[in-house]
Parts: structure tokens; sequence; C-alpha cells
């Protein structure tokens, strides 16, 4: 890793229990125990980064996730609510019919097919707020006094941000991160102190190998 160069290691958070009934409410839903397991392996891949602050999402899965990555790392997570998923309140408890009855045919087929970017129900966030709280949330973790930070979140915010700095459209979708994986992204900060992306070390991977200069911790 180049001297001025810093580190995001972004992560997402472990399976979790999911409602194929009921629209559940997003940031309680825990991690399953195949979750759990998967948090414990790529909090073992976080550690190879020597990481100097822990971030994470408000939601249950992401603050789980975090923690077995705290307990490997030895440093407490920093809530960021800027990390959460884009959710829908207004849908919490009902059933599929409910939703249809109360929303129309369009929200349902939405919902069905896990796409609500394009959904806009009054009173919850829009998906334009949603995309704009992701970048500059990502933006603020890697302009701060820290060299090597990794935020735990969902897939929402990790396409959002990874689409913002490299000039695409975040509907496009082109930038997926499966549970449990993580990508790691390398910033140069400009005279302004804003942040540039300069690489992209890793995307959407378990398995990573720290990038060079990065070497692997040798504590607990």
């Amino acid at each position: 890793m180049a001297e001025s160069e810093r580190l995001l290691v972004f992560v997402r958070h472990g399976e979790a229990v999911s409602s194929q009934d009921v629209w559940d409410a997003d940031d309680q839903r825990p991690l399953t125990e195949r979750g759990e397991s998967a948090a414990q392996r790529v909090a073992e891949e976080v550690a190879a980064f020597r990481p100097e602050r822990l971030y994470s999402s408000p939601s249950l899965r992401a603050r789980q996730t975090a923690a077995r990555i705290a307990e490997r790392i030895g440093m407490e997570p920093e809530l960021e609510p800027g990390l959460l998923e884009r959710t829908f309140h207004s849908l919490e408890g009902l059933s599929l019919d409910e939703i249809a009855v109360r929303h129309g045919p369009a929200v349902l087929e939405a919902v069905h097919r896990r796409n609500t970017d394009g959904l806009v129900i009054g009173g919850d966030e829009s998906f334009a707020a949603a995309v704009q709280r992701g970048r500059e949330s990502v933006e603020r973790l890697v302009s701060g006094p820290y060299r090597r930070v990794v935020a735990v979140s969902h897939g929402g915010p990790h396409c959002w941000a990874v689409s913002a700095l490299c000039g695409i459209a975040p509907e496009a979708r082109m930038f997926q991160l499966a549970e449990a994986h993580l990508t790691v992204l390398a910033f140069r900060l400009t005279s302004g102190g804003r942040p540039e992306l300069s690489r992209i070390v890793a995307i959407n991977t378990r398995p990573c190998r720290p990038p060079s200069g990065v070497v692997r911790s040798a504590g607990r």
C-alpha cells in the first residue's frame, strides 16, 4: 500500500433470518447459524488488513457480523447510520396480500423480484436519498484520521458507493456484494481533503489476500 493511500475494507453482513410471507422489520433480522459461521471466517480475512477503525451499520445482522470481527481484532465497532440498507418501514409486518391491497400490484411485484430501487412509498426514504447517504458515509469514513478502516454494511450501500466512485449509475447494479464477502478500495485524498478512488484492490471476494505492504497481524 502506498504511503499516501487509505484502505476501506467493505464487508457485507452474513446470512440473516428472513420470512417469505411477511415483510420483516429489516433492521432487526438476526444472523442465521450459517451467517454466524460465515462472519467468523470473514473476520479472519479482515484481520489481515490490520484495521485502525471498525464501523458498522446499526442493523442487527450487521452489528452481529461486526461483533465477530471485533472479537478477532480487539476493537469495538462504531455505529454509522449512513451504512444502513434502504428500508421500508411502512411495509413492516404486512403479509404479501396486505402489501398488494395497500400499495398495489407494482409494489408487490417489486417485492417479489427483490428489486426495490424504483419503489416510491410515502414516508420512506427515496432511492436518491439513500444513494446520497451511502456515498457521503463512505467518503466521511475514508476522510478521517485512520488509514485502514472497515465498514460492515449491506449490498445496497456497497453498490451505491462503488458506482458513484466509478461514475456509474447506481441503478445499473453493476457491483454486487455477496453475504459475508468483502470489497477492498484504495483512496487518495485531494489537496482539498476529498477522497478519490485510486484502485480497486478486491471486489466481492472472501478469500482475499492483503495488498502489497499490508501484512497479516500475528496477534489473536
